[in-house]
Formats: structure tokens, sequence, C-alpha cells
């Protein structure tokens, strides 16, 4: 199993509507991409004020690393990544871990 775990900086003044809409795509990927077995991300809401402002996130967990390789190249991937990630955040972290 492959964790893949990704923190969104966000641009300034992002509306609620655009942050629902990112949520919805990613979710979503889990019905068109083979091999995912899970999607969940949500709002920061960590107490411990270390989050150097990057205040959402997501999680993919795949199968394997292979399925995770072929998520990354997928079309729909890069089309939700480029259409409503991209263009409404400053940065991004990505961390993939086995487990």
């Amino acid at each position: 199993m492959v964790k893949h775990i990704v923190l969104l900086k966000m641009k300034p003044d992002i509306s609620l509507v655009k942050t629902e809409e990112m949520y919805k795509n990613i979710l979503q990927l889990k019905n068109l991409i083979p091999g995912i077995v899970s999607i969940s991300g949500g709002k920061n809401n960590s107490p411990e004020h270390k989050d150097k402002d990057y205040t959402e996130g997501f999680e993919v967990e795949f199968v394997d690393k292979n399925t995770r390789d072929i998520y990354l190249n997928h079309q729909e991937h890069k089309e939700a990544a480029e259409t409503y990630i991209l263009p409404i955040i400053d940065d991004v972290i990505v961390f993939d871990f086995e487990c």
C-alpha cells in the first residue's frame, strides 16, 4: 500500500466555493482511476500551529507503487490538478510512503 499525501498552501482570498470544487473533483478520481483504495481530504484543524500556512490537504491511498505511478500520469489526474488545484494554490508539498 502507498499513501500519497498532498498539502496545499492556498492563494489569499480563495473562496470556499473554489475549495469545495477542488475537493469534489479530487474525490471523484477514485471512480476514474484504477488502483485507488481511498481518497480523503479537508482543511487543517491541528491545534499545534505548525502548518506553515498549508491549510488544505488530501491523501490518496494506492494498492502499490505501480498504481500510484499510473495515477500520476493519468489524464484525469493531470486535468484535475491543472483545472482545480494549481490555479488556486501558492505552493504544494507531496509526500509518499509505503505502509
